[in-house]
Order: C-alpha cells, then sequence, then structure tokens
C-alpha cells in the first residue's frame, strides 16, 4: 500500500486522499511513500586498516609479489632458513642464526605489506561502492582477494554489488562462495533473501525466515520480512515484523518508518506517530 504524508500534521493518509483526514488539509501530490526493503549494510572488518584511497590504475604493484606473493613469503620463511643450515654444519653456526633471523623478519615485512595492500583495495572498494561505482567496485574487492584480506566481507560486498547491478546470477554465486567460508551463517541466509526478493516473494520470505532462526535479534531480516507480508496484504503480521525488527535494531530507520506507516494503517495513531518521532532522531 502507498502512502501520502501530511506536511501539516504529519499523519499517513491513502495514496487516493487529497486532503488529509487528521487536519483536513491539501495532500501534495508528491510525498506517496512505498515500503521499502533494507539493503543490509556490507560487514566490515573488527578492525579495518585505514589507507589513502588511489584509483585502481593508480596503485603500483611489484609484478614479483602481485603474482607470487604466497611464494615470496615461502621464500623467505622457509628456504633461507633451510640454506642457512648449510654454514651451520660447516661450524658457521653465527652465518645460520643470522640467515634465519633475517628471513623472520622479511617474512613478517613481507606479510604486512600483503595486508596493507589488500586493505587499500578493500577500502578503495567500499568507496567506490558509495559513489555508485559498483563495476569498479567489484574489481576492487577481487583485488582484495586476491592479497587475502577480508575474504568474507569482500565476497559480500560483491554480491551485495551485483545485486544492485541486477545481475542475480552473479549475486547468487557469491552467495554460495559464501556458505562454503562460513556454512549456515545467518548473513549469508539473509543475503539470498535480498536477492530474491523482487523476483521470488515466497523464496526470499522462506529466507528471511531462516535467517531469523539462525538469529532472532536479526532486524534487517524482520524488517524485509514485514516488506514482503505488508504486500501480501497481511497487514497485522507486517506490523509484528517491523516492531520486531525496532526492538532487535533500533537504528534501522528504514524500519521506524515502516512501523509507523503500518501503524497509521492499522488505525493506531497513537504508535505511529511515536515511531515516526523516533526515526527522525536517525
Amino acid at each position: 500500500m502507498q502512502y501520502k504524508k501530511c506536511p501539516t500534521c504529519g499523519s499517513l493518509n491513502p495514496a487516493e486522499n487529497e486532503k488529509c483526514s487528521i487536519c483536513g488539509r491539501p495532500l501534495p501530490p508528491n510525498t506517496i511513500y512505498t515500503p521499502a526493503p533494507i539493503n543490509a549494510p556490507m560487514p566490515k572488518p573488527a578492525a579495518p586498516v585505514q589507507g589513502q584511497t588511489y584509483n585502481i590504475n593508480e596503485f603500483e604493484i611489484s609484478p614479483f609479489i602481485y603474482k607470487n606473493k604466497f611464494y615470496y613469503v615461502f621464500l623467505i620463511s622457509v628456504i633461507i632458513p633451510i640454506i642457512g643450515l648449510v654454514p651451520y654444519f660447516f661450524g658457521l653456526w653465527y652465518i645460520g642464526i643470522l640467515l634465519a633471523i633475517i628471513a623472520a623478519f622479511s617474512g613478517y615485512e613481507a606479510i604486512k605489506y600483503i595486508l596493507k595492500k589488500g586493505s587499500l583495495f578493500f577500502n578503495n572498494g567500499m568507496n567506490l561502492m558509495l559513489k555508485g561505482d559498483l563495476r569498479n567496485a567489484i574489481i576492487a574487492f577481487n583485488l582484495s582477494l586476491n592479497y587475502g584480506y577480508n575474504p568474507y566481507a569482500s565476497i559480500f560486498n560483491q554480491a551485495i554489488c551485483f545485486k544492485n547491478l541486477n545481475n542475480l546470477n552473479g549475486a547468487m554465486e557469491r552467495a554460495a562462495l559464501l556458505d562454503d567460508l562460513i556454512p549456515n551463517y545467518y548473513m549469508n541466509i539473509l543475503l539470498k533473501g535480498m536477492i530474491n526478493q523482487e523476483t521470488n516473494a515466497s523464496t526470499a520470505l522462506a529466507n528471511y525466515q531462516d535467517s531469523i532462526k539462525a538469529n532472532p535479534n536479526n532486524g534487517v531480516a524482520w524488517n524485509n520480512m514485514g516488506v514482503i507480508l505488508e504486500k501480501m496484504g497481511r497487514k497485522s503480521e507486517a506490523y509484528a515484523c517491523y516492531d520486531k525488527s525496532t526492538k532487535s535494531n533500533p537504528q534501522l530507520k528504514e524500519a521506524w518508518i515502516n512501523k509507523a506507516e503500518m501503524a497509521y494503517s492499522l488505525g493506531n495513531k497513537r504508535e505511529g506517530d511515536a515511531a515516526y518521532e523516533y526515526s527522525t532522531r536517525l
């Protein structure tokens, strides 16, 4: 159902109304609202590495380290200490120890370098997503994955990019990769629901229900399930979902708006006003 919000008293009215049913003032035609699902924010690393943002083609990458980074770490961390055993057997034990120390330090520096590069690509992908450059964001997250940096978040973000580009097959392929990383994780199930939402409401509804079973405090899933139920005309159930969404995650502004409008639709102006008032503070 669509609504018009009265600019005078803030009440919601059916979209076909020309005047507010509460204060009687004319309703502008451009205030129609349609309940919207929440496109879940991508998970962020627990301690994101801060770095300067570059365009992808501005990265200066050593081809040897970029293409053979793990072999490089293996070489300096394992092979060099083994070579250091040779002088050790000839009584030059101090040379062997020196080589082992150099290898350990070099390995540490190489791993730090790889993580730094991976974090730069990841942060660049996040910025590109915010700018709406989704295709280059996918490339940036691929490069982040090549460096082994935060694989779950990189793949999840790619899935969101593919979904927003209407490439649902690509999005679902990324969701399958996430299942390989963390089986039966509630965020994986939530992602599948978001992918299915526009094309298969019944499947999406089942996805959200499964995600909530895995994590009852999944506010995004509660809200999105409410949107589907509202479109099915199951208003009371939709309101209950919006209510649980706001209780699970009070920071979801869209859930508060959906709850307010559904409360108005059910004739509960007091609850609607309270929810709307709360949403304005987010």
